[in-house]
């Protein structure tokens, strides 16, 4: 059964700034090296070496825009999830739900 993998890209290790969905193949098995490989191959293109000379300093954020979904595919991830955006809900943790 296919895992939906969440990655998380925090700034200053507190602060949210994104959430991103994948859904992983059953063949992976350590989903954060998946990633890491994923976007290393994409560095490693003319295209992604182009993007790096852009940005100086190529982050995850980047790396959500940047790298195609063929190459998250190639390393048993797909995103987004069904080819189509996933449906974020965001909620207020303190809520009263009993109210």
């Amino acid at each position: 059964m296919s895992r939906i993998v969440a990655i998380v890209r925090l700034q200053h290790e507190e602060e949210l700034i994104g959430l991103d969905l994948f859904l992983a193949d059953d063949e992976v098995t350590d989903p954060a090296q998946a990633a890491r490989d994923a976007v290393a191959e994409f560095l490693a293109t003319d295209e992604g070496k182009k993007i790096v000379e852009r940005t100086i300093d190529f982050d995850w954020g980047h790396a959500m825009v940047y790298v195609p979904e063929d190459i998250w595919r190639k390393h048993g991830l797909l995103w987004p999830v069904d080819g189509q955006q996933a449906v974020v809900v965001v909620v207020d943790q303190d809520e009263s739900l009993s109210e």
